[in-house]
């Protein structure tokens, strides 16, 4: 029983560390883009965003969709040509004759283009993005693999111990 319960955290502590080192990676050859899975992107917020009630360093999960498919009032992840972030929106009009799209941010409308356009809003999970944040520094990826490391070592000798400890005891007659 303990030897199984051993293997499956060993399992687990395993896959975290390739999800760790694979963030750690897209960030070194991706330049800090979004990374994508499965046609969803993963994308860390650097502004709140009151209506939906996305916070700074949250994690939003964003399908990525054609613009044929959008509807109005649909919510919105998108990039900033100016300074290359990304913003959350509320989808107000669509105009296929220019390619553009209407956005409401914050009471403000803008004009973005369809090439500008990330996804529609799926999900959140709150301050994880603070995580991946640090995750993505040398010092944060070798802290990370450290401890997880560290608590492998720590479980195999105490499973280790226990055995010594029950051959210890049990005489042979």
């Amino acid at each position: 029983m303990r030897d199984t319960l051993v293997r499956i955290i060993s399992i687990f502590l395993a896959i975290i560390s390739i999800i760790i080192l694979v963030v750690f990676l897209q960030n070194v050859f991706y330049n800090g883009k979004p990374f994508t899975v499965l046609g969803h992107r993963l994308i860390i917020m650097t502004d709140d965003y009151e209506k939906e009630q996305i916070s700074e360093n949250d994690l939003i999960i964003v399908n990525e969709k054609n613009t044929n498919d959008l509807k109005e009032n649909d919510l919105v992840a998108y990039t900033l040509e100016k300074n290359k972030s990304t913003a959350v929106g509320t989808l107000k009009s669509i105009d296929t004759s220019t390619a553009t799209l209407k956005v409401t941010n914050l009471n403000d409308e803008i004009t973005i283009s369809k090439d500008s356009l990330i996804g529609t809003y799926e999900l959140k999970v709150p301050k994880v993005g603070k995580y991946i944040l640090f995750l993505r520094t040398l010092k944060g990826f070798l802290l990370s693999l450290g401890t997880i490391f560290i608590i492998m070592v720590i479980i195999t000798s105490f499973s280790k111990i226990i055995l010594f400890i029950k051959k210890l005891f049990t005489k042979k007659y």
